[in-house]
């Protein structure tokens, strides 16, 4: 029933998480205009609300954890949305 508002919210945590990545990496390497890029493109991510129906559904996933995040673990692929 919430199929597609799902995929949606997935795709956009998984680009999310991608620009993540990109900002941490140019931050181990001193990359301010990368860095500037990736933090242009982080504010365009849409964040949908949804439903506490549609977080029920079973493809729906968390965000990740700010802590998550400061670890520097989210580098890791287990930490994906969608796997291509």
């Amino acid at each position: 029933m919430h199929d597609d508002i799902i995929r949606v919210d997935l795709h956009n945590k998984q680009t999310e998480l991608n620009i993540l990545r990109e900002l941490y990496i140019a931050q181990q390497n001193y990359d301010e205009e990368s860095f500037k890029f990736f933090v242009s493109e982080y504010v365009r991510v849409p964040r949908l609300i949804l439903s506490e129906d549609q977080k029920l559904h079973p493809e729906y996933k968390e965000w990740i954890t700010d802590d998550i995040i400061k670890s520097g673990d989210f580098m890791s692929p287990t930490y994906n949305y969608v796997v291509e």
